[in-house]
């Protein structure tokens, strides 16, 4: 079986191919055998028997088998759920995208962050942008240090099947990020969803307290 999709753990940039009819998502300890369906994801906050991926005609539908370790799709606490190409999973504090080998990815856009007089080029894939000091809690492809901002406060990150930037809170956010942009003559403002990332692009001005800085 051979759909072109798989999941990609977006901290770590590995991928799992979906390519049995059903599996099961979990962790299992070093060395212990699996059955060729079970994908083992080595993150200690996923549970054993974490989730169920059944083919359908509708596509992959997830069923969350744990009582006490819930599953979120694209930020919302669900029991099952046909996937989509795109989706992000939440197990535990591991996050899954679903995403196609067959969809035509479009190219990355260069990007810019402006603080005062200082340019930072993004590089990478995935970004931190936070203030210094702190522990490091999670990998990411790059970081940008901004004064006034807590460390690693918010995640900046490309997403291929999307073909935009998303930004999101890193979990050490503890103030609202407005996001302000220009439509026309008009300019346009909101708030940073806190259960979900929000879509950016060059030109918008990202506002933490009294912090602000530009993507372009």
């Amino acid at each position: 079986m051979d759909r072109g999709l798989q999941l990609k753990d977006e901290a770590t940039g590995q991928t799992y191919p979906l390519d049995q009819e059903a599996m099961v998502l979990g962790r299992t300890s070093p060395g212990y055998p699996v059955d060729p369906g079970f994908v083992h994801i080595d993150n200690d906050t996923v549970s054993r028997r974490h989730a169920e991926l059944a083919w359908s005609p509708a596509g992959f539908l997830l069923v969350n088998l744990s009582t006490t370790n819930p599953i979120r799709i694209n930020g919302h606490q669900l029991e099952s759920c046909v996937l989509k190409a795109g989706d992000r999973l939440e197990l535990g504090e591991c996050v899954l995208q679903l995403v196609s080998t067959r969809i035509t990815l479009q190219a990355r856009p260069a990007l810019r962050v402006r603080f005062g007089e200082q340019v930072f080029p993004i590089s990478g894939y995935t970004v931190a942008i936070g203030g210094p000091g702190g522990k490091a809690e999670r990998w990411y492809d790059q970081e940008i240090l901004i004064d006034g901002l807590e460390p690693q406060s918010l995640r900046l990150a490309w997403k291929d099947i999307a073909g935009r930037y998303e930004l999101s809170y890193s979990g050490r956010a503890t103030r609202p990020v407005q996001i302000t942009r220009l439509k026309g003559e008009l300019e346009w403002l909101a708030l940073l969803p806190t259960d979900r990332p929000g879509g950016v692009r060059p030109g918008d001005r990202i506002r933490v307290g009294e912090t602000e800085f530009q993507l372009f």
